[in-house]
């Protein structure tokens, strides 16, 4: 039995989809502006896509653990700071976001830590002491 060539079709144009998709939030300003969704409150007078739905979306992209946005989270320093000031003990932090970043990081904050410690021994220890500074 031959495979229908309209599903082949498809399945090609969601693949080249994802990977385009892929691409474009691999870039270093895209996953520090999905981070900043996550861990920075939004000006008072913000509206509702930046007060909700960016936030949710940063989130959901996050939890989806797609490696190469995970990868540029881990291998830029700044970024690492950024995401590690959320748990700086003088933060206040509204319980949405709280929960967001408790959604999306909680296992990726133990993936991230894994990885390095896995792969960037000595950078990563050599970030730890400088942090504990």
């Amino acid at each position: 039995m031959g495979e229908n060539p309209q599903k082949n079709g498809r399945k090609n144009k969601v693949e080249t989809s994802r990977f385009s998709i892929y691409k474009i939030l691999r870039d270093r300003a895209q996953v520090e502006q999905l981070l900043r969704y996550v861990i920075e409150e939004p000006l008072e007078d913000a509206d509702s896509k930046r007060t909700f739905k960016f936030p949710f979306i940063a989130c959901e992209i996050f939890t989806c653990e797609i490696d190469v946005i995970l990868k540029t989270l881990v291998e830029e320093e700044e970024l690492m700071d950024l995401l590690f000031s959320f748990l700086e003990p003088n933060r206040p932090h509204s319980a949405l976001l709280a929960g967001y970043f408790s959604k999306a990081f909680s296992f990726a904050v133990l993936q991230v830590v894994i990885c390095l410690m896995l792969r960037k021994t000595v950078p990563l220890m050599n970030y730890v002491q400088v942090i504990e500074k």
